[in-house]
């Protein structure tokens, strides 16, 4: 993250309730960002798929392919510390 792509300068001169569509770093970066390819995803005559149709096909294929390898012994460990240290102080 730049400073130029922070816009820290553009932030504190638009203020809390500015437009910053007017600011011509916004107009300049706009198509920098990046757009979520659950509820942009084009089909046959220009309309866009159903974002909760595509995120349940999402959802269902990670469920069905993806096996993460297990914690290792020590990672067990330091974790269980972690919740036992979390847990004593909340109580």
């Amino acid at each position: 993250m730049s400073p130029d792509q922070l816009a820290l300068d553009v932030i504190h001169t638009v203020g809390p309730r500015g437009h910053y569509l007017r600011e011509r770093h916004t107009r300049s970066h706009f198509r920098d960002l990046g757009f979520s390819d659950v509820v942009h995803i084009p089909q046959k005559g220009g309309s866009y798929r159903d974002a909760i149709e595509v995120t349940r096909e999402k959802t269902d294929w990670i469920l069905e392919n993806h096996h993460p390898e297990p914690l290792s012994e020590s990672q067990q460990t330091e974790l269980a510390r972690i919740l036992e240290a979390a847990e004593s102080e909340l109580c």
